[in-house]
């Protein structure tokens, strides 16, 4: 019995139950509902956004994305641009954006949970990631032309 004590004195001590207690049942649901709408909004944004694709559609307030131009060059490496984006938008951006692996390709990992974030932070965090995407791509495609404009040497 001093173990079931001890066990449920550790569960009303974390993090969790901590919030909701401090929050409110209520209030605490709605915060998830909210979040979970937010990556919904989110959802929408990047499948009607010509250079991001949705890989995993939200679940638990949580999406996987991609920075995908049409016009990425035969060899660019796309996994590494995830990278360039999220370290991009996390020093620069003011947000978190992180990079998971799904499926053997690196993505962009939104979580919507914060209950301060609203509709307009989401479509400017996703508006960072084509941007610093696009800027990924850019600076891959100035690197390969000038690899590509060096004369060859003669030996």
């Amino acid at each position: 019995m001093g173990e079931a004590v001890a066990s449920s004195s550790r569960w009303k001590d974390s993090p969790y139950t901590r919030n909701a207690f401090g929050f409110g049942a209520r209030a605490f649901r709605q915060a998830i509902e909210h979040g979970m709408d937010l990556a919904e909004h989110a959802a929408a944004l990047v499948t009607a956004h010509p250079e991001l694709r949705l890989v995993t559609a939200p679940s638990l307030a949580v999406l996987t994305f991609r920075y995908e131009p049409a016009d990425a060059p035969p060899g660019w490496d796309a996994d590494t641009a995830q990278e360039d984006v999220s370290r991009a938008v996390c020093t620069e951006g003011g947000a978190l954006l992180l990079t998971s692996r799904v499926h053997e390709t690196t993505v962009l990992r939104m979580c919507t949970i914060n209950p301060a974030a609203t509709r307009d932070d989401v479509a400017h965090v996703l508006d960072l990631a084509a941007r610093y995407g696009r800027r990924s791509l850019d600076a891959a495609e100035a690197e390969a032309e000038v690899r590509g404009s060096a004369a060859p040497t003669d030996r």
